[in-house]
């Protein structure tokens, strides 16, 4: 590994734990316009997101609850902010490009610019 990416993946580490640890989006919204539900069977990673809409169709806040790995919180956390004054639109399509990022569908690159946190997930 090159130097100049030890450095890089140092950085990217620092991101991850400072979304993990900032408490940032964490919670419950209730009551909630729009409510989703995962498991990941392969870990036992849970989360719970929770999002209230604007009167124009916007998301006006997103939060997120469960428990797991520093990742899977952290992702959570980016996700999260990235959907805030979204479209609903706008977040599905961003949801699409963040599911197909971590299956290795799309190059980092690619990722649209609100997503731009997301590339710290990156290995």
């Amino acid at each position: 590994m090159a130097e100049g990416d030890s450095e890089l993946q140092d950085l990217y580490r620092e991101a991850l734990l400072d979304y993990f640890h900032s408490g940032a989006h964490k919670g419950t919204l209730d009551p909630a316009d729009v409510r989703a539900h995962g498991i990941n069977p392969v870990c036992g990673d849970e989360i719970e997101l929770t999002m209230t809409l604007a009167a124009d169709g916007r998301i006006d806040k997103a939060r997120f609850s469960g428990h797991g790995c520093v990742i899977s919180q952290a992702s959570s956390a980016m996700m999260a902010e990235a959907l805030e004054g979204k479209t609903t639109a706008r977040a599905r399509e961003l949801a699409g490009a963040f599911k197909d990022m971590m299956l290795s569908k799309i190059p980092l690159e690619s990722l649209p610019e609100e997503l731009e946190a997301a590339k710290s997930l990156e290995g």
